[in-house]
């Protein structure tokens, strides 16, 4: 059987988590109609019981077809602060220190990522033990660009010989939000067992509207060159806002949107 792609959105929330409204059914069929092949939940922890994890799996499998994988996870927050995700795990995980939380996330044949490393300016170098680094956060970093910072830091890891992968993680947390940050794996068959193997050996590239970057890293000279206009336009424009009266900052996020849909098929 020849590898085919299939088309991805890494780290996402439902109202499984305390800080989301999303309906699970409705994501999927939202992210079905838009040509997407799997998901990839990752559910805060916080407030959680293994009862509502183990419902929470079912409603995975029952909502899984032929054609689109729901990937249950979670994401953890360590007592470090560091936030883990866990993706393609059937069991909940109570650990808070971040390498027993990757081993539980590993032994579950999950797949570990660091997930928004750079936010709230820390950054534990501990943790590029995970299987890989989320070098664009949807929340964080906006949907245009990734943090090349840490591009460039799993090219550095890899050629150290730290085998972590660079991921591009959605961060979504409401149905308005645009899905335009996405992965695209090779798979041999669409089922969690062939996508979590895909990932885990960066058989995977991130992409967002306009550019690519490989798991390892690699971009080629002119997305290099557009993602790196994208990411500074993309830090001014988040100054400006920051400085801003919190009703004038979600109108202008507002009124923004229609742009960022007319680019999101300019790029297509």
């Amino acid at each position: 059987m020849h590898d085919h792609l299939v088309k991805g959105v890494i780290h996402c929330h439902t109202n499984l988590s305390y800080d989301s409204r999303i309906n699970l059914p409705d994501l999927c069929v939202s992210l079905k109609s838009e040509g997407f092949g799997f998901i990839a939940l990752t559910e805060h922890t916080h407030g959680l019981t293994d009862q509502d994890y183990i419902e929470f799996v079912h409603e995975c499998k029952k909502l899984s077809t032929d054609t689109f994988v729901v990937l249950p996870g979670l994401e953890i927050l360590c007592h470090d602060g560091t936030e883990i995700a866990g993706v393609g795990i059937l069991k909940f995980i109570t650990e808070r220190v971040p390498d027993r939380a990757i081993a539980a996330i590993r032994s579950q044949g999950g797949l570990s990522i660091w997930v928004h490393p750079l936010k709230g300016k820390r950054f534990k170098s501990l943790l590029t033990r995970c299987d890989a680094i989320e070098v664009l956060n949807g929340k964080v970093d906006g949907s245009m660009a990734p943090n090349l910072k840490l591009v460039r830091l799993v090219r550095a890891l890899r050629l150290s010989g730290n085998p972590v992968w660079g991921i591009f993680g959605l961060d979504l947390h409401n149905m308005e939000e645009p899905r335009i940050v996405w992965v695209e794996c090779e798979v041999a068959d669409l089922t969690q067992e062939s996508i979590i193997k895909s990932l885990r050996q960066g058989r995977f590239v991130n992409r967002v509207v306009h550019g690519m970057v490989t798991s390892s890293g690699i971009i080629k000279p002119g997305d290099h060159f557009k993602l790196a206009v994208l990411r500074v336009g993309y830090q001014f424009w988040d100054a400006f806002l920051a400085n801003l009266p919190q009703p004038l900052h979600e109108f202008l996020i507002r009124s923004t949107r229609p742009i960022v849909r007319i680019m999101k098929k300019a790029g297509k």
